[in-house]
């Protein structure tokens, strides 16, 4: 449901906008997820008739996961909702057409390169040096964990391409093109 306001962040030239929304679910999961695995068990110890002692439960874990990414999601289309309500839907069935035909082989590539992409988590699981399936389990968290904070220099390297492809766009007519675009690149 984000991905529609994220485009339009793009096409309306908003790349710190689109950054501060991204980097913001980041670090609202990473501490939603730091508060279900270190103060919730605390707390649940020190206040065992407390509402929070009742919501947790050691053995699912897991499941904290899945509501860290929940909240996240939630409140990032809560930050995209000027984007998201600030357009109506229209369903044009040529416009559709060329889109899936466009889109088909997209997909399959994408499909392929998630699979690339999260395929090393399993085979870590698989091949970790441990003894355990819960020490490879944890190790995987960790893994994955670091992989969360290594996307945040991804999206640093999205949001400047995001500002600087229609910057390059508009300037591709101008005679000083290759000037600023010299002027650009000595700066990266």
């Amino acid at each position: 449901m984000s991905t529609i306001p994220f485009a339009k962040l793009r096409l309306d030239g908003k790349p710190r906008k689109f950054a501060f929304i991204k980097i913001s679910g980041i670090l609202i999961n990473m501490g939603v997820l730091y508060f279900f695995f270190k103060y919730l068990p605390q707390i649940a110890k020190e206040k065992p008739d407390s509402l929070i002692a009742f919501l947790f439960d050691k053995d699912w874990l897991v499941g904290y996961v899945f509501v860290a990414n929940l909240i996240q999601s939630i409140l990032t289309l809560l930050l995209l909702s000027k984007e998201f309500f600030g357009f109506s839907f229209k369903f044009d069935k040529l416009v559709w057409r060329q889109m899936v035909l466009y889109g088909l082989p997209i997909m399959v590539a994408g499909f392929a390169g998630m699979i690339n992409e999260t395929f090393d988590r399993i085979m870590l699981g698989w091949w970790a040096p441990v003894s355990s399936e819960n020490a490879a389990k944890a190790e995987v968290g960790i893994y994955s964990a670091c992989y969360k904070l290594s996307l945040l220099i991804s999206l640093s390297v999205q949001a400047f391409r995001m500002g600087a492809e229609p910057f390059f766009f508009k300037q591709s007519t101008s005679e000083n093109a290759p000037r600023t675009y010299a002027r650009v690149m000595k700066f990266l």
